[in-house]
């Protein structure tokens, strides 16, 4: 029987630097200091599951030893406070790690080719104040687990391919100041807590031709909100910014 022969450079490399070839890139989550090791591996889970080689920007990523010096990443007090990576090529699927960066204040994965639903995993960040998914290719429901964000501020969730009602949870985020769910394909009407927030709420979007805005919403404090606008063959379509006395 013959042996295989082996170039000797190749024969020397220990076994982390074989598996840097894989698809997956090898990063040591154990070893790092700045943030938890589960924060650490919710933002490897995002470079892993969205093809972070061919980002747009991803400087640092899994180069430096510290997450927090990686590009679209904030931290504070020792945790992460921020992921922005917006319109940076990402695909796949939103991992549902992300709901184990606990202290999170702002999410932003727009303008991106992400698919697949929205982890319910997402309800767990109830620091949050902004979730920012909006043009992607993201499908089925509106998590109801949404509603456990009580301190969101801003939810723009429009230009995806979302289907069904709006989840009467969403009621609870009394904070809510910013509301987009417009270019999907949602049915029903906007759930009558949301349209009662009042003062709170300052702008709302949705598409008319597949969706129905609750006309409380018209009659409430909001300062600002989404109306549709007529289509010459009189179809109701088109979005227009409206802003109340």
């Amino acid at each position: 029987m013959g042996w295989l022969k082996v170039p000797l450079q190749l024969a020397m490399l220990s076994p982390i630097a074989l598996l840097a070839g894989c698809e997956e890139s090898v990063f040591d989550c154990s070893t790092v200091t700045t943030i938890p090791t589960a924060e650490c591996e919710a933002l490897l889970a995002v470079h892993n599951t969205t093809d972070g080689g061919e980002w747009t920007d991803n400087a640092g990523w899994l180069v430096s030893v510290d997450p927090c010096a990686w590009s679209g990443v904030s931290c504070s007090d020792e945790q992460v406070v921020q992921v922005r990576l917006t319109s940076n090529k990402l695909t796949g699927l939103i991992p549902t790690e992300l709901g184990n960066l606990t202290a999170l204040g702002f999410l932003d994965l727009s303008g991106n080719q992400l698919s697949g639903p929205i982890p319910t995993e997402l309800g767990n960040l109830n620091t949050l104040t902004n979730l920012v998914l909006s043009r992607n290719n993201l499908t089925g429901s509106i998590p109801a687990e949404l509603g456990n964000l009580t301190a969101l501020r801003s939810l723009r969730l429009g230009r995806n391919q979302l289907s069904g009602p709006i989840p009467t949870e969403l009621g609870n985020l009394t904070n809510l100041e910013v509301f987009f769910i417009h270019t999907n394909q949602l049915t029903g009407f906007v759930p009558l807590p949301v349209a009662n927030l009042g003062g709170e709420l300052q702008q709302i979007a949705s598409d008319r031709c597949s969706f129905v805005s609750n006309p409380d919403l018209v009659m409430s404090d909001s300062r600002d909100y989404m109306d549709a606008d007529l289509d010459d063959d009189g179809s109701i379509c088109g979005i227009s910014l409206r802003t109340l006395p």
